[in-house]
């Protein structure tokens, strides 16, 4: 009996961590549990999911990291947002985003060449604050 329950509680508590985006921890779990009249307690939710290898990740609050001063200069809008070109190297657009990752951190550099409407994305490889060397890899071009 205690065998088929837990089996029984175990699918059912799997459906809920996956509908809940793999959010909801033990004890968010166990309330949902008990509001679809699957008794159970905390403890017994936590060792299921221990069990199964199902570890919650809770999403980080936003944090702004970039303050201006009052004083602070920006440099204007020369080209009043027209981004057309027709000869090279009069106008040009471009992107840096760090992408913290698992394996490497790294760096996407976005270059849009207007004059010829291509736009190129390439992987720069970091180690640490240093880029490693070697030269950008193209990843992407439309």
């Amino acid at each position: 009996m205690t065998t088929l329950r837990r089996e029984e509680l175990t699918a059912v508590l799997i459906d809920v961590f996956f509908d809940h985006r793999e959010i909801y921890g033990c004890r968010r779990i166990a309330r949902e549990l008990n509001k679809l009249n699957y008794p159970c307690s905390v403890g017994l939710v936590a060792k299921i999911m221990r069990a199964q290898g199902l570890e919650a990740v809770q999403p980080r609050a936003f944090r702004v990291t970039t303050t201006h001063g009052d004083g602070d200069v920006y440099p204007g809008d020369f080209i009043d947002r027209d981004f057309t070109s027709s000869e090279p190297g009069t106008r040009l657009v471009g992107d840096i985003t760090y992408l913290k990752t698992a394996w490497i951190p790294a760096i996407i550099a976005t270059v849009r060449f207007m004059w010829k409407r291509v736009t190129q994305t390439f992987l720069v490889r970091c180690g640490g604050t240093e880029v490693m060397p070697g030269p950008p890899v193209l990843i992407n071009e439309s």
